[in-house]
């Protein structure tokens, strides 16, 4: 559509032009354009409400008068908070009847513990019954009497009491030296006695002199031989007695040394009184 005045171009629809401002006239058989649409009209007032009394929770109400049961559907029910557990307290165990005492009857010792290995009971250690074999009666005295004698025979005794168990330990161990070997330094002992007295009754010193050597010569082989009789002795009876007649036996070298004949002593009484009473201490 073009302007009767100016002749500008005038867009469909307008009542003037944009060029001079002339009233834009319509051609014949062009629609008028549509009115306006009026503005809706607006909504009545809502008149002030009157603050509600505390009460229960309510929802709010619903905005230009919208209906109230849609705005309560919109909004989600009303849940009061869960309530806490109460604590119950845990239930006593329950236990069944009690077990009822055995009849009583006739008391019956606890039977003794099986050992896991038979001991060897120590040797000296208490009093064992034994049985006593048929071995031969070992010299029985005291070891202290046998120490007096010799005192007061300034040893001549106590080398009787010797000859005396080393006879005793022969028939234990037809094998044993020690009478033998007892009779070597008898026979030393005599020949010391013998160079002695030639020794003074030469009267020279010459002779004296190698007589002393000869002595010393002869003094070490009766400490040899007495050496030699007492631990044979030892080890005949050791060995006898902890195998015909086997009462564990046991015989300390250093006693055997120091004291022979009454080391010996004392443990041949223990073995009288055990073929007496058969009982070994």
């Amino acid at each position: 559509m073009f302007c009767g005045n100016c002749g500008s171009q005038v867009p469909a629809g307008n009542r003037f032009c944009s060029t001079c401002g002339a009233t834009i006239n319509p051609p014949p058989g062009l629609a008028q354009p549509a009115q306006a649409a009026a503005p809706p009209a607006a909504p009545p007032p809502v008149p002030p409400r009157a603050p509600a009394a505390p009460g229960p929770y309510a929802p709010p109400q619903a905005p230009y008068g919208a209906p109230q049961q849609q705005y309560a559907a919109a909004q989600p029910a009303y849940a009061p908070p869960p309530q806490p557990q109460q604590y119950a307290p845990p239930r006593p165990p329950t236990y069944g009847a009690p077990p009822q005492a055995p009849a009583a009857g006739p008391y019956a010792p606890p039977a003794a513990p099986q050992a896991a290995y038979q001991q060897q009971p120590p040797a000296y250690a208490q009093p064992v019954a034994r049985a006593p074999s048929a071995g031969p009666m070992p010299p029985d005295m005291h070891w202290a009497l046998v120490l007096v004698l010799s005192w007061i025979t300034m040893g001549l005794a106590g080398l009787i009491w010797a000859f005396k168990e080393a006879t005793f330990v022969k028939k234990l161990d037809p094998a044993s030296k020690a009478v033998a070997m007892l009779l070597v330094c008898l026979l030393g002992m005599a020949a010391q006695v013998l160079l002695y007295i030639a020794a003074i009754a030469s009267r020279s010193l010459t002779l004296m002199a190698t007589m002393g050597v000869v002595v010393m010569l002869v003094n070490v082989v009766i400490i040899v031989a007495g050496l030699m009789a007492i631990f044979g002795m030892r080890s005949s009876l050791v060995r006898y007695y902890n195998t015909v007649e086997p009462i564990g036996l046991r015989l300390s070298g250093v006693m055997t040394f120091f004291f022979s004949i009454l080391y010996f002593q004392y443990h041949f009484s223990r073995i009288a009184e055990w073929k007496k009473t058969g009982v070994l201490r």
